[in-house]
């Protein structure tokens, strides 16, 4: 099986849905989700996302899932129309730029992106 096919399963079984019923949720013939989850179908990028919405995916399991359908996620698409974010890319891309500070960068992302889940955990609680 694909790993789209092996997502939509596992998802979908987690929902507590039969392929009929999540068939009726986007529209679809059950048939359809069948052949998803067999591997013999893939999905336009339209279904890809009207599933992961009526599975009730978390926003980490959809970029997943997307990706496993050979989607961009959504997250993705924001982040290369921000301009900070693209000029991060660029450097992190660019060839000339030596390893040790791509390192370096990589490294402080890493930490700004820890402190950013600490912060958000500490607001939660």
């Amino acid at each position: 099986m694909s790993p789209f096919a092996d997502l939509l399963k596992t998802y979908r079984e987690r929902a507590n849905l039969a392929q009929m019923h999540l068939a009726l949720l986007v529209s679809a013939d059950h048939s359809y989700v069948s052949r998803l989850e067999s591997g013999t179908r893939s999905p336009s990028q339209p279904m890809a996302e009207a599933l992961a919405d009526r599975l009730n995916l978390s926003p980490r399991e959809h970029d997943a899932f997307l990706a496993a359908a050979g989607f961009a996620s959504r997250h993705l698409i924001q982040a290369a129309n921000d301009p900070d974010l693209a000029a991060v890319a660029d450097v992190l891309l660019d060839s000339e730029v030596p390893d040790w500070y791509v390192r370096m960068i990589r490294e402080q992302l890493r930490l700004l992106a820890t402190l950013a889940h600490d912060a958000r955990q500490e607001a939660a609680a």
